[in-house]
């Protein structure tokens, strides 16, 4: 494992006061979708090219991409945020996609996989946290509810094709399983209190990366093992993502985007 990796600046032009980047995603084709506070997204090749540039009306935090590239994105725990999932075409004016108020105050994490979509929901009241299970055209298919006890969470992950929902304030890994998020034990040995579990995301070794100030954390596939990765930026890292290169891209709090080339973590 790296303590210390090569990173380059791929691009560190601003597009608003106070930007930072919420999230970045990777296309099957291996593109990059990168998300900004500014409601901005940005479309990147592997090379830091960018193809695309598209303002938005809402906030984009939480971001997946579809089997065919198109961008996904929820907006979070902010006060105003509307409990709706907006599509980003790769071609084409963002739109929503399905709106789910009537289940849910706030709508975080999200994930494709199998031709489906799974959205971590907060509830209205009493407060609680669930899962909904969508097909690619926004209709309800199922609701995953926790169980024995209620968690706070606000990320899902798949790690080896299971499906994980993670705690928000350490890096607890929870399965889905049936009906249930099943809260009994926790799945992994590893707890980080500091890092952001929605910085979460799993490289194409089955290791889990989360991040905290300028330090990545690096969960082994056995999800029993962490190792640090330090680097030197004066900024706070706020996400991460793998493409299929094995390229690390990191976005930080002053709105940068870097990549790191070759890494084998």
């Amino acid at each position: 494992f790296l303590k210390k990796i090569d990173i380059h600046v791929i691009t560190n032009s601003n597009i608003g006061i106070n930007t930072s980047i919420n999230g970045i995603c990777v296309t099957n084709d291996n593109l990059i979708w990168v998300s900004y506070s500014t409601n901005h997204v940005k479309l990147f090749d592997s090379a830091g090219n960018i193809l695309r540039s598209v303002d938005l009306e809402q906030i984009p935090v939480f971001n997946c991409c579809t089997p065919n590239g198109d961008l996904l994105f929820t907006q979070g725990y902010a006060n105003d945020a509307r409990a709706e999932v907006i599509m980003v075409p790769r071609e084409g004016d963002p739109r929503p996609l399905v709106d789910l108020s009537s289940y849910a105050k706030n709508l975080c994490g999200l994930l494709c996989q199998e031709e489906m979509i799974y959205i971590v929901c907060h509830g209205k009241a009493p407060l609680k946290y669930f899962v909904i299970k969508l097909d690619m055209e926004g209709d309800v298919k199922e609701t995953y509810r926790a169980s024995p006890k209620n968690v706070n969470i606000n990320h899902i992950i798949s790690h080896y094709d299971r499906l994980y929902v993670m705690g928000t304030n350490n890096s607890c890994l929870f399965p889905l399983e049936n009906d249930i998020i099943s809260t009994k034990e926790k799945v992994n040995k590893v707890s980080l209190r500091d890092t952001s579990s929605a910085s979460a995301c799993v490289d194409n070794h089955g290791n889990v990366l989360l991040c905290s100030a300028s330090t990545i954390y690096v969960v082994d596939p056995s999800l029993q093992c962490v190792h640090k990765i330090r680097t030197e930026f004066s900024s706070s890292i706020r996400t991460t993502a793998v493409d299929h290169r094995d390229q690390l891209w990191i976005g930080t709090y002053d709105g940068n985007l870097h990549a790191a080339h070759n890494i084998s973590i």
